[in-house]
C-alpha cells in the first residue's frame, strides 16, 4: 500500500540525527521481520512475504548506501551505532560481491579500534566472514584478516592473559572477547585454508588468539572455541595423519610416487610446525574436560536389573565434542598425550590434592580409551 515507503524514509534522514537514528532502527526491524521472523503459514501471508522480500532486495542499494554514508561521516554514536546494527541485519543475506565492491570493509576496520563501536563492528565482520566467498577473490579474506590482526595486536597484545582480564572486565568488554572469538573462529573455519597458504604466520597468530580465549572460564565463550577446535583438529588429522593406511593408499596410486615423498615431507613439517599449538590445545582440553554421561544399574519394581542412562544435557554434549577432539589429538601424537596426562596425575601426588582436578583428568583419560594403540 506504500510502494515508496523505503525511499521516503531514507529521504527523511537528512532532517536530523535523531530522526535518522530512528529510521535506521525501523529499517533494521524491517529486515528482521521480512527475513528472520517472517511467517510461513497461509498462502496470502506467504505471497505477501515473497513480495516484501523482493521489494526489500530491489531497494537494498539505497539502504546500504545510507549506512555507508552515515558510517563514513563525522556523525555521533547515537547515529553510528544504529547504522552498524542496521548494516549487520542486511549483511546476513546480501551477496558478498556487493559488499566487497563497496568501501564498507575499510570503513568497518577504521571504526574497529574505537571502544564505542568495536562490538557492533565485530558483528558485521562476523557476518562477512560467514560468507563462503563464491565469486570473490580469496585474497580479500586474507587481506581482511591481516589488517584485522594488525589492529588487534595494538588493542589486545598477544601476551595478554585474557583469562585474568575477563574475570575483572566489564560486561561490554566481556562481550567484546566473546565476539572476538566468534569472528576469528568463523573466518578461519571458512577461509583458514586460503589464509594459511598466503600468510602462515598470520594464520598461526589467529590460532594463538583462539587458544588464549579458550582458557577463559565462561562456558559460552569456551563452546565457541571448542567447536572450532573440533573442526581444526579433524581437518589437520585428515591432512597430516601420515598413517599406514594413507601410506598404502599413496603408494598404490603410482609406482614412482613422486608426490608421496612430498606429502610425507609436508606432513612432517606440518606436525613440527604446529606441535607446540597442538600440545597447548591438549592441555586446555585436559584441564577443562567435561563430565561424561553416567550409566547406572538399577533394579525396577519387578526385580529386573536395568541399565539407566542420564539424558544428554549441555555438559554431556560438550564432553562428546571434547572427546572427539582428544581422540584426534591422541592419534596425532600418542607420546605427548600420555606425557601430559602423566604430568597432570603426578601433580595430584606431589602437589596439593584437588578432588575436582583429579576427576577432570580421569574423565580426559577415559575419553581416549582405545586411542593409544
Amino acid at each position: 500500500n506504500w510502494p515508496t515507503f523505503i525511499p521516503d524514509l531514507i529521504g527523511a534522514c537528512k532532517a536530523s540525527e535523531g530522526l535518522c537514528a530512528n529510521i535506521l532502527k525501523i529499517l533494521k526491524m524491517l529486515s528482521e521481520d521480512v527475513f528472520d521472523f517472517s511467517s510461513v503459514s497461509g498462502e496470502m501471508i506467504k505471497a505477501k512475504e515473497i513480495a516484501l522480500r523482493q521489494q526489500l532486495s530491489n531497494e537494498f542499494k539505497q539502504i546500504f548506501e545510507l549506512c555507508v554514508y552515515v558510517l563514513s561521516s563525522p556523525a555521533s554514536p547515537t547515529v553510528v551505532v544504529p547504522a552498524l546494527e542496521t548494516l549487520n541485519a542486511y549483511l546476513r543475506w546480501v551477496p558478498l560481491q556487493y559488499v566487497v565492491s563497496s568501501p564498507v570493509i575499510a570503513i568497518l576496520m577504521k571504526l574497529f579500534p574505537l571502544p564505542t563501536y568495536r562490538n557492533a563492528v565485530l558483528r558485521c565482520l562476523t557476518e562477512i566472514a560467514g560468507h563462503k566467498g563464491e565469486g570473490v577473490d580469496s585474497m580479500m579474506f586474507v587481506n581482511l584478516f591481516d589488517a584485522f590482526l594488525s589492529t588487534l595486536v595494538q588493542m589486545v597484545p598477544p601476551d595478554t592473559d585474557l583469562k585474568v582480564a575477563y574475570d575483572g572486565a566489564s560486561m561490554e568488554d566481556r562481550e567484546f572477547i566473546g565476539l572476538l572469538a566468534s569472528f576469528i573462529t568463523v573466518l578461519l573455519k571458512h577461509h583458514g585454508g586460503s589464509i594459511e597458504r598466503a600468510n602462515q604466520p598470520t594464520y598461526t597468530r589467529g590460532l594463538e588468539y583462539i587458544l588464549t580465549i579458550s582458557k577463559i572460564r565462561d562456558i559460552e565463550v569456551f563452546r565457541t572455541c571448542l567447536h572450532f577446535w573440533r573442526s581444526f583438529v579433524a581437518s589437520f588429522f585428515r591432512r597430516n595423519s601420515g598413517d599406514s593406511a594413507h601410506s598404502k593408499h599413496s603408494s598404490s596410486k603410482s609406482l614412482s610416487a613422486p608426490n608421496a615423498d612430498k606429502h610425507l615431507h609436508s606432513t612432517a613439517e606440518a606436525r613440527a610446525l604446529y606441535s607446540p599449538l597442538l600440545h597447548q590445545i591438549r592441555e586446555v582440553l585436559v584441564t577443562r574436560m567435561a563430565k561424561p554421561e553416567e550409566v547406572l544399574i538399577v533394579v525396577d519394581e519387578n526385580g529386573n536389573v536395568e541399565r539407566e542412562e542420564n539424558k544428554l544435557d549441555d555438559e554431556r554434549l560438550r564432553y562428546k565434542v571434547m572427546r572427539e577432539c582428544m581422540v584426534y589429538l591422541t592419534h596425532l601424537d600418542h607420546d605427548d598425550t600420555e606425557q601430559l596426562l602423566r604430568d597432570k596425575l603426578r601433580q595430584q601426588v606431589t602437589g596439593a590434592f584437588e578432588k575436582e582436578a583429579l576427576n577432570v583428568v580421569c574423565w580426559a583419560i577415559g575419553s581416549i580409551s582405545g586411542s593409544m594403540h
